[in-house]
């Protein structure tokens, strides 16, 4: 059963006489009249935008209309660089982009199939052959099993120490070897990411891709050690050519004699 009770407050917004519980103490008659009221107070303290003059009306107060009139108005306070300061970044720039053109690549074509959503079609950096492949992928089905098994066997398996003459020991003895965690990082104690590495001079996809013989490039002449960092940035570009590599490994066993790979000699360059 409904009951009637008699009002007992006024609304301020438009005057109505409405009842008010005591344990719910109210301003306005409804909503309706809550929001008109807030909305004529947001309107009351809204500023206008410090670079475009737009009304800004937000629950909290702000100096600007959107992002992009923040920016150009600290931009704008901002000292301007000077010309020196913008023709050395117009030389690097040059300079990036030159660098990225003359990268040994096969091609940068690579692009998505609608029957391959998920893949790209690209070529192999062995055969060159446009085939799909994951985005990780630098290889064939057909040529990573045969460039996994070659890379294998291209490993430096010689004691470096027993050459003291040839090799930079001084750079293993000032930052050690390196040593990365392993797999699941189950070598966290001997961790040396800034040590030495040794490095092919003659690398392993170009030999794979001339079809040179793994056994020289596993031959110490082939050989130098320099930091892990180096080695990396390098990536897959040799340091010198095949002609050069024959010259260093004929200079080497003439020195020590010939060297005997595996347990067995060398095949001869032709």
């Amino acid at each position: 059963m409904k009951v009637n009770r008699k009002p007992n407050k006024i609304c301020l917004k438009c005057g109505t006489h409405f009842y008010e519980w005591p344990s719910r103490p109210k301003k306005f008659c409804s909503r309706k009249c809550s929001a008109e009221e807030k909305n004529e107070l947001r309107l009351s303290k809204a500023e206008s935008c410090k670079t475009c003059g737009k009304l800004v009306i937000q629950r909290h107060a702000k100096s600007f209309c959107s992002l992009s009139c923040s920016a150009i108005h600290y931009n704008s306070l901002k000292p301007k660089p000077t010309e020196e300061v913008l023709l050395e970044r117009k030389l690097k720039l040059q300079e990036y982009k030159r660098k990225w053109k003359t990268k040994n690549r096969k091609t940068t074509r690579a692009f998505k199939t609608k029957k391959y959503p998920h893949s790209v079609v690209k070529p192999c950096m062995s055969c060159g052959v446009y085939r799909n492949h994951s985005f990780r992928k630098k290889y064939c089905e057909n040529c990573y099993p045969n460039i996994e098994h070659y890379r294998s066997l291209a490993q430096f398996v010689f004691n470096v120490y027993a050459y003291p003459s040839e090799f930079d020991l001084e750079l293993v003895n000032k930052i050690g070897w390196y040593s990365p965690t392993g797999r699941c990082g189950k070598n966290k104690d001997n961790l040396n990411l800034n040590g030495a590495s040794r490095d092919h001079l003659f690398t392993i996809l170009d030999g794979f891709n001339q079809k040179v013989h793994p056994s020289l490039l596993a031959h110490p002449a082939n050989c130098r050690i320099v930091s892990h960092r180096d080695n990396s940035k390098k990536n897959c570009n040799s340091s010198i050519t095949l002609e050069e590599l024959a010259l260093r490994i004929s200079a080497w066993d003439n020195k020590y004699g010939e060297y005997s790979y595996r347990g067995s000699v060398k095949p001869l360059l032709k």
